[in-house]
């Protein structure tokens, strides 16, 4: 084109900005006199073609507010004009290209024609790009996977081995093969939820997962997940106790899933909280929903983690160096199960420090109906 200065903006979903990635001169002193800065949609002249999805043509920069805050140095550095157009991948914007002129430009229909056709080249090669970080991101993620999964469900069988290997002995009395006994229970136990865990997401992500539908107290199910964790819980001088609506109607769900989402999240909010904190259930019946809400005085969650905590292979890490171990699967298999019956569940932290929240909401359209009257008398769903 014959223009000193073109550059490539690149859009990042996650962070819903657009940001600079290259640039091309033969005067790199020009290129180091601008900032680089990120930009929001309609933000800028990058941000304003993104946002529009046209091609942008500024024929002279001491006037045009798109450039706004560059302008003054893009002045300085001897550049009055500028243009800019979009790159497109499966018809949204992944890019735009935006080149300067040292001279006062006015618009040239054929170059906007000619600005196309390169445009279209390039969004292909855009497009390779992008399959190929996805490709190698996803193979990275695989690596990782396999490397977590091949630690976390060695862990438990180190000990049981050990100890089956102890008690091979003639001598062992009766004192340690006890314990060896608990020793053996409790990791095959971890052994046994790691797998089920794994499977649980497979049937999840194959959509396989099946919901069997029956009358359901959500109080009996949650006085239930309570009784799982009151070892662990005491073991830690945790307080665990359980407030709220005590008459809430019946729902129509699954009763064992319900039970394995407010085990997980209980089991979480014990592992997180410093011994002598607490741990509270709270059940509230409004008109919208029934909420049941796990509330913990522990580490809290950092701004950070706090958006992606029902993500898989979220290891629960709440602050640098804090991390829990497992696969990381609890939360997203909460997020999972809860979706299916209908619900939603959030989490909410002040911060580290501060303990945090989580809260399921089952909406009241899956209260047991009138005529559901006679299922529910016969024999309530009880978790198992």
């Amino acid at each position: 084109l014959g223009w000193p200065l073109v550059q490539f903006w690149r859009v990042v979903e996650t962070s819903r900005l657009i940001r600079r990635t290259h640039a091309w001169t033969r005067q790199p002193e020009i290129e180091h006199a601008i900032p680089v800065m990120p930009f929001r949609p309609g933000e800028g002249l990058p941000g304003a073609v993104w946002a529009t999805g046209t091609a942008m043509w500024v024929h002279d920069l001491t006037t045009e507010q798109t450039m706004l805050p560059r302008r003054q140095a893009l002045l300085a550095s001897g550049l009055l004009a500028a243009l800019a157009f979009p790159l497109r991948v499966g018809g949204e914007v992944r890019g735009v290209v935006e080149a300067f002129s040292r001279n006062p430009e006015t618009l040239d229909p054929e170059l906007l024609a000619l600005l196309d056709v390169i445009g279209g080249q390039l969004s292909h090669a855009v497009a390779m790009h992008e399959a190929r970080e996805s490709l190698e991101r996803a193979n990275a993620s695989k690596d990782e996977f396999l490397a977590l999964i091949s630690h976390e469900l060695r862990t438990p069988l180190q000990p049981i081995l050990g100890w089956a290997v102890f008690l091979e002995q003639p001598e062992v009395d009766d004192a340690t093969r006890l314990k060896a006994a608990r020793v053996i229970r409790t990791n095959a136990e971890v052994e046994r939820r790691l797998v089920e865990d794994l499977l649980d997401v497979s049937r999840i992500v194959t959509g396989k997962l099946t919901i069997e539908r029956a009358p359901v107290s959500v109080i009996h199910v949650v006085q239930s997940a309570i009784e799982t964790v009151t070892v662990m819980a005491e073991e830690k001088a945790i307080q665990l106790w359980m407030r709220g609506d005590f008459d809430v109607p019946l729902i129509t769900g699954d009763a064992k899933r319900l039970l394995q989402v407010f085990a997980n999240l209980l089991v979480n909010a014990v592992k997180f909280t410093e011994r002598g904190g607490s741990v509270s259930v709270s059940v509230t019946l409004t008109r919208q929903a029934i909420d049941v809400a796990v509330q913990d005085t522990g580490r809290g969650i950092s701004a950070e983690l706090l958006p992606h905590v029902f993500e898989r292979f979220q290891q629960g890490d709440r602050g640098i160096g804090l991390h829990s171990g497992g696969l990381g699967l609890g939360l997203s298999i909460v997020r999972d199960l809860v979706a299916a019956h209908g619900g939603t569940v959030s989490a909410h932290s002040a911060g580290l420090g501060t303990g945090a929240t989580f809260t399921v909401s089952i909406p009241t359209a899956a209260l047991v109906q009138p005529d559901e009257g006679t299922a529910a008398a016969e024999g309530i769903s009880q978790p198992g």
